[in-house]
């Protein structure tokens, strides 16, 4: 059986986490891009990815983990340039006031 979206998610993470524990932080962040495409919160190790390179001031390898990130924006970009909205799904649901600490924390956890 095929699998699914799950295990694309999964195996782009996985690749996210060995690039990104042998400090290529740029494969890293395309990995997490990829994996983002599919799952949303997976962009924040994209994101980690782009902080540590800046720690360890690698400035190709922080513009590279950058660009890699953005991948998982493009999934956006289509739908704002074809329908007007970031996401279909979540067009009429994404308001200021459902923000909470919680949920904010829940994302991050």
């Amino acid at each position: 059986d095929w699998t699914g979206a799950e295990v694309f998610s999964w195996a782009f993470v996985l690749v996210a986490v060995a690039a990104f524990r042998d400090r290529r932080y740029g494969w890293a962040g395309f990995g997490a891009g990829l994996a983002a495409t599919q799952n949303p919160p997976a962009i924040l190790l994209g994101g980690f990815a782009v902080l540590a390179a800046l720690w360890d001031r690698r400035w190709r390898s922080a513009a590279a983990a950058v660009l890699g990130t953005a991948v998982g924006l493009m999934p956006y970009a289509f739908f704002q340039y074809h329908f007007g909205k970031p996401n279909l799904i979540a067009a009429d649901f994404a308001r200021v006031e459902y923000i909470s600490w919680v949920k904010l924390w829940g994302q991050f956890t």
